[in-house]
């Protein structure tokens, strides 16, 4: 199969691989039909906002990061005690993302504790600002799976597994539409 670079050409290239030259055999046959187009409609454009507000708040994770660099900067050229500060802040976040990394919350927070208020407010920006652009993506990465289970579904003729599949999909997505729906917009 080619490779595909979008949800939609993705399936496009299963409806075309698993088309059914004959009608639909029965009433359920076009039941399943109609579900599978309209939870594939409903994914396309969660998958597409979803996408989006990831993007959004990684952009603006960047901005928070930015004006924490700038504010120390700015605060070095004034005095020589904001190169003391910077020192400070630099030597602080370090042994915080030093103990973050190494998995030790206590030291981590120990750390975060000794922050600058000025400092302490744009890291904790740009930290908050991340955490929720990776919620986007894992909302994402679940959107991604509803359309992998509803192309497999597609291609099944025995009806139980179909069900089942359909019924983990959907699952799937009112998870990722309640996310979308509590989650902040940027």
């Amino acid at each position: 199969m080619a490779e595909v670079t979008s949800n939609v050409e993705f399936a496009q290239k299963i409806h075309e691989h698993g088309h059914r030259t004959s009608g639909p055999s029965s009433g359920m046959e076009a039941w399943f039909e109609i579900v599978e187009v309209a939870l594939l409609a409903i994914v396309a454009v969660m998958t597409a906002w979803s996408s989006y507000q990831a993007a959004r708040w990684d952009a603006l994770s960047a901005k928070s990061y930015a004006m924490a660099t700038r504010t120390t900067v700015v605060a070095q050229e004034k005095t020589t005690l904001a190169g003391h500060e910077r020192i400070y802040d630099m030597m602080g976040a370090q042994a915080w993302a030093n103990a973050k990394l190494s998995g030790d919350t206590k030291m981590a927070a120990f750390y975060q504790r000794r922050f600058r208020p000025e400092y302490r407010v744009a890291l904790e920006a740009g930290v908050e600002n991340r955490e929720t652009g990776d919620s986007y993506v894992r909302v994402t990465v679940l959107l991604a799976t509803v359309l992998l289970l509803t192309a497999l579904a597609q291609r099944l003729k025995l009806t139980g597994p179909r069900l089942a599949l359909l019924a983990i999909a959907f699952i799937m997505l009112a998870i990722s539409s309640y996310s979308i729906f509590v989650y902040p917009r940027a």
